[in-house]
């Protein structure tokens, strides 16, 4: 009886295991998915305006720009926009990228984090999830980060949110 009770509470205790951290992976990531969705939802709504010509596709994209850069989540996590040609369209933390060429920009471990980026990208149907490695301000060093990804069509713009890949263990 012990030894079934013993298998039994094993049993239980791993798929217990199995089941919280599945839970907890799924919620998780729906957070950073939540996120550029939501974003995604202000584009729209601002590029709404420019298909019904109440805004020029320039100034629906600096609006876009502006709303876009000011938006955090409660932990500081931000969004950036690059292109699909691999240029920085926004990057509110490190504007020095802005207008930058990314297709050599090399992540400390040697990847080609944007050109992978949109590699992964064009495999998921346009919506992906990447890690790699990149260091906020205030961190000295870099760590490992997760990035969720959805691509903007008519612009061929990039929409990109991170969160820490440590937040997932």
């Amino acid at each position: 009886m012990a030894i079934i009770l013993g298998i039994s509470l094993a049993t239980f205790l791993v798929i217990r295991f199995y089941v919280m951290n599945s839970f907890r992976e799924k919620l998780i990531r729906q957070v950073p998915k939540s996120a550029v969705d939501t974003a995604f939802t202000v584009i729209e709504s601002v590029a709404k305006e420019y298909r019904e010509k109440k805004l020029t596709e320039s100034a629906a994209q600096e609006q876009i720009k502006s709303i876009i850069s000011n938006l955090r989540l409660d932990d500081g996590s931000y969004f950036w926009i690059h292109d699909l040609n691999l240029r920085m369209i926004l990057h509110p933390i490190k504007p020095a990228l802005n207008g930058t060429d990314l297709n050599n920009y090399k992540s400390p471990t040697g990847h080609l984090i944007f050109v992978e980026m949109n590699q992964a990208m064009a495999k998921e149907n346009e919506r992906a999830w990447y890690n790699y490695y990149w260091a906020k301000p205030n961190e000295a060093v870099d760590k490992e980060k997760t990035s969720y990804l959805r691509v903007y069509n008519p612009w061929g713009w990039v929409i990109n949110q991170l969160t820490d890949a440590g937040h997932r263990e």
